[in-house]
């Protein structure tokens, strides 16, 4: 009785989503950065220009 028979199909799928999974990591990875070093330049630049003017 073999319960984890796996068909070619099977295989096949299940390679297809270890590709999906390990390109979705550092694509996740790369895009947080992205976002926080963005939002750290936006924030920065604010807060400079609203110092500057009400100075």
């Amino acid at each position: 009785m073999n319960i984890f028979k796996l068909t070619l199909r099977k295989k096949f799928l299940l390679a297809l989503v270890a590709a999906c999974l390990v390109a979705l990591v550092p694509t996740i990875l790369i895009g947080w950065q992205v976002l926080e070093s963005g939002k750290n330049y936006f924030g920065r630049a604010y807060t400079e220009n609203f110092t500057l003017l009400k100075a």
